[in-house]
């Protein structure tokens, strides 16, 4: 504020977030980072040494999930083009099951195809979900505000990854007690997971408040 008021360009322009769609959207964008991260950090340790499954058993998990997400990329684009912000939303409700199955699965130490077949799940529904969230923050702001929208929201993204791991990581070994037992390496994750669907339950109601013009349209799809 003071730069302005000096006739200088602020390093953060305030106004930005008069704006509703952006606001909505990075704040979409912070849950979403709250839970993905961290879900990252919380499954890598407890496939190791909850399940003790070595590095490279556990690796495969997230190869899954990888792939998921790159084969989901392909048609995620003209799927939101097509249908909208229903996409975002079919999307989180897809992680959410996978975050409730994998509760049951790890339950029974389920590791085998089953287990990469809900990873693979888990990276679609991300795929599906997180790369609309720069379109909605940047669509419909003033030319001279799309720097600023691009540093916050890139810098939020970060911010709220790392603060994501740190929540839960704390709650995750506080619940594991430094011991090496499975029941509570899965309280542990089984809490953790929690904290992710409420994370993902926020920005599911932050999709249905969205406006469904906020994402762009197919125009050959539209009729007379």
């Amino acid at each position: 504020m003071r730069r302005k008021s000096k006739g200088k360009e602020p390093l953060l322009d305030m106004q930005l977030f008069s704006h509703r769609n952006f606001n909505m959207a990075i704040s979409a964008s912070a849950l979403f980072m709250l839970m993905l991260d961290a879900y990252f950090f919380v499954l890598a340790i407890f496939l190791q040494e909850g399940i003790r499954l070595s590095p490279i058993h556990a690796g495969y998990f997230i190869v899954f999930q990888g792939s998921g997400f790159i084969l989901a990329s392909f048609f995620s684009a003209k799927l939101v083009l097509r249908y909208g912000k229903q996409i975002l939303i079919f999307g989180v409700l897809l992680l959410m099951f996978v975050l409730i199955l994998q509760l049951v699965l790890f339950y029974y130490q389920a590791i085998d195809f089953r287990g990469y077949i809900v990873m693979f799940l888990h990276g679609a529904g991300v795929a599906l979900v997180l790369p609309s969230f720069a379109n909605i923050a940047l669509k419909n702001l003033p030319q001279n505000f799309i720097g600023n929208a691009s540093g916050v929201y890139s810098t939020l993204q970060q911010l709220f990854g790392a603060l994501g791991i740190a929540i839960t990581g704390s709650v995750f070994y506080h619940l594991t007690k430094g011991t090496i037992d499975f029941q509570h390496f899965y309280n542990a994750f089984f809490y953790g997971t929690l904290i992710h669907l409420f994370c993902l339950t926020s920005v599911l109601l932050i999709l249905f408040f969205l406006p469904k013009s906020i994402l762009p349209k197919k125009q050959n799809d539209i009729s007379g």
